[in-house]
């Protein structure tokens, strides 16, 4: 038990200890192409279902944890009865090699997927089945969280399966609120 105790005590003191990357040492947030996911939003969203698109009332709370070194981002979707038809839950953080990783959860499914920033956009993708995939792109459209989900397939037109559009309804303190004090 000792060396077990031990062992996580040096790693504890290595990772502490690791050099800071460029980012960190110029100061910039490396997380800063999320900034504007931060807060508490709502609105709708449209899923393409077995019969057709459902709309559904989407919400979504963003925010940082670690000082900054990971963002998580919890979406819930309500039905006309406000029964929760969809819940997901995701973390982005930065990779060792420059880019970005979301670990994420949903009611059906878990992954980690390579998430890439362009232009203020960011987007992320998956396998879902021969030759298809599924792409999520999210951006801040003239104050709105905007969220479109494609299903392609190799030699047919993108079909849209998702589509949000959220409102920020304001600030939150989430996660980082209600963390077990010291004393």
């Amino acid at each position: 038990m000792k060396a077990i105790l031990a062992s996580a005590l040096a790693l504890t003191i290595a990772w502490h200890a690791a050099p800071a990357t460029a980012q960190e040492e110029e100061g910039d947030d490396p997380l800063a192409a999320f900034d504007w996911m931060e807060g508490r939003w709502r609105g709708e969203a449209r899923f393409l279902t077995e019969n057709g698109f459902e709309t559904f009332i989407q919400t979504e709370r963003s925010g940082e944890m670690l000082g900054g070194r990971v963002r998580v981002v919890e979406g819930k979707g309500y039905d006309a009865s406000g029964a929760v038809v969809f819940n997901a839950l995701g973390v982005i953080a930065p990779t060792s090699g420059g880019g970005y990783e979301m670990r994420s959860w949903t009611l059906e499914r878990e992954g980690s997927f390579p998430v890439e920033v362009e232009g203020g956009k960011v987007s992320w993708q998956f396998p879902a089945g021969p030759g298809a995939i599924v792409r999520y792109e999210a951006a801040l459209v003239d104050g709105k969280w905007v969220e479109v989900g494609h299903r392609l397939v190799e030699g047919r037109p993108p079909l849209e399966i998702m589509r949000m559009e959220l409102s920020r309804i304001g600030d939150n303190d989430w996660p980082a609120a209600g963390a077990v004090e010291a004393e």
